[in-house]
């Protein structure tokens, strides 16, 4: 293995890590009542999510080769970060008490 590769691994793992503890604590944060229900929720979709993202995306490469596997990759990442710019919006919003639409 490279010095490359062994580095983009490392940062690849402790930026999963930080954001997943950095959504826990948000997560926690944000709920008034049913914490651990709620964050039984968080768990139980991110193991959910790990499980099919890790298995899903063999049978896209398999049936439609790497362009598409790239292709639908790129639209997950991109409509997650639509998705946060949005949560965004909406949190600076909701501080302000503006009605969003």
């Amino acid at each position: 293995m490279s010095n490359f590769q062994f580095y983009s691994y490392q940062q690849l793992f402790f930026g999963s890590f930080t954001a997943h503890s950095v959504a826990t604590s948000y997560i926690n944060k944000k709920t008034s009542s049913h914490k651990p229900i709620t964050n039984e929720m968080y768990i139980s979709s991110y193991y959910c999510g790990g499980a099919l993202g890790s298995f899903l995306p063999g049978f896209i490469y398999s049936a439609f080769g790497w362009h598409v596997f790239l292709t639908v990759l790129s639209g997950f990442v991109s409509m997650s970060i639509v998705l946060i710019l949005l949560l965004k919006r909406y949190e600076h919003n909701k501080r302000k008490n503006i009605k969003v639409v």
